[in-house]
């Protein structure tokens, strides 16, 4: 019986307490005027707001070919959320508005973790047990939606919903290695992407295929030159002469730069980025081989020594020459994305811009990002043939050759040593390409810093 007794006093003492500290606070309550309420700040877990078809923060309405009749509504929550997730296959949009063959977006092995960045916010390895127990931060996370007609109750329309967040930090990965195109089977978006890196390029000949030939000139007007005298006698060197062995070109590292390449569109298989390298200086030596020349009319000295047919051998660099490359990237060799922007998953059934994207959203699903992926090293892993710039370096060869100060200009002493079979060897000073460029269209390479580490703990690649 005490013991039942000293329970029950017990429940009643916890009651009282419970009651007696609402009835406290509840006396301690001030009632507040609107006056007063219009001027207390606070912050509410969520938030609601409406932006009109004739609001000026409307891109839709206010863009050319926008549909003034558009509003838009948003719930948000005001919270940094965090997250850890990982999806093995997410496809969106298969079919349906955008065609039957195919996914607006079609992901294998998806994941979303936490990112490490040194002081510079440039990103740093994580070992599988690190990226495991990170979390992506998702601040302001909310959800809006795009309403035809919104003031015309009879005419309303929903024509578009967003999943967003004012900002996520954090490591996407996709795929599970880099040996091979997987991961990203097609995406329908925006990015825009920074990069950097070296590409390393084989060895070469130069002058052996149709198209490298250089069509250049000479200076033959020589002391004792009695024929085929001219101070730009024309001139072919390279391909087609018996006489060419073309010219080594050694292997190159040519660092690049990629800056803010947009990359944007409706399932994309690659993306299409531009960027710049410099090519380093190219050597050219007696020992890099020789251009079988032939002269567009014979050239004679002294009336004894005529020569028509020869070949050349240079000593002199090719200097500050710039390539403009055209990476056709798949985008399964893509698999690392820092990101740290404003970030939205979309669907809507016709173009649509939503307020404060920077572009206009495609029907369909549509997964966007606002600020710059830096994808910081993406040097190639293997080295890049460049051969097929040839044909362009020999017409910009060409056309510095007939420049005064890189000319070729022919001696007696050359006349005799071509008329002997021994050809001739000139040396030129550096030739300056500043200014200059070629264009190189490389497709499909495996880049060398994009590895994926697994979000799991242990040795599995996916979990």
């Amino acid at each position: 019986m005490k013991t039942k007794l000293t329970t029950l006093k017990r429940a009643l003492t916890g009651l009282c307490g419970l009651y007696c500290s609402w009835a406290v606070a509840s006396s301690s309550l001030v009632e507040l005027d609107d006056t007063q309420l219009s001027a207390t700040q606070g912050q509410a877990l969520l938030s609601l707001s409406y932006i009109s078809p004739h609001d000026q923060y409307n891109l839709e309405t206010r863009r050319a070919g926008g549909d003034s009749s558009i509003g838009f509504y948003k719930l948000g929550l005001e919270a940094n959320v965090e997250i850890n997730a990982n999806v093995r296959k997410l496809q969106l949009g298969c079919g349906g508005l955008n065609g039957i063959n195919g996914c607006d977006i079609d992901i294998d092995n998806l994941a979303l973790s936490g990112l490490k960045t040194d002081a510079n916010g440039n990103m740093l390895p994580m070992t599988s047990d690190e990226r495991a127990a990170s979390s992506a931060q998702l601040s302001n996370p909310f959800i809006e939606f795009a309403i035809k007609s919104p003031d015309q109750a009879s005419l309303r329309e929903v024509v578009g919903l967003r999943l967003s967040a004012e900002k996520v930090v954090g490591l996407l990965t996709a795929g599970t290695n880099n040996t091979e195109a997987n991961g990203i089977n097609s995406l329908s978006g925006y990015l825009k992407i920074n990069g950097y890196g070296n590409a390393k390029t084989s060895a070469g000949v130069f002058g052996l295929k149709p198209g490298e030939v250089v069509n250049t000139v000479a200076d033959t007007a020589f002391l004792g030159c009695t024929s085929g005298c001219d101070k730009n006698a024309g001139l072919t060197a390279g391909y087609g002469n018996a006489k060419n062995t073309g010219l080594k070109i050694p292997a190159m590292t040519a660092p690049f730069q990629i800056n803010n390449a947009v990359v944007s569109g409706t399932r994309m298989t690659a993306a299409n980025v531009g960027a710049i390298a410099q090519i380093p200086s190219i050597p050219i030596t007696d020992q890099s081989g020789q251009l079988g020349v032939r002269l567009n009319s014979r050239v004679c000295g002294l009336g004894l020594i005529c020569v028509q047919d020869t070949f050349i051998k240079l000593n002199t660099t090719v200097d500050n020459l710039t390539a403009n490359i055209n990476f056709s990237e798949g985008l399964g060799y893509i698999h690392n994305l820092p990101i740290s922007s404003a970030m939205y998953l979309g669907l809507q059934n016709k173009q649509l811009r939503w307020p404060g994207a920077e572009e206009v959203a495609n029907p369909g699903w549509w997964l966007s990002l606002q600020d710059t992926v830096n994808l910081g090293d993406i040097s190639p892993r293997d080295q890049v043939d460049i051969s097929s710039v040839y044909p362009q370096f020999a017409q910009i060869l060409g056309e510095k050759l007939k420049e005064d100060q890189y000319k070729i200009k022919v001696s007696i002493i050359n006349g005799l040593q071509a008329f002997f079979q021994q050809g001739i060897t000139k040396n030129i000073s550096p030739i300056n390409m500043q200014g200059e460029s070629v264009n190189i269209a490389l497709k499909n390479l495996i880049l060398d810093t994009q590895n994926v580490t697994p979000n799991c703990y242990g040795g599995m690649r996916f979990c």
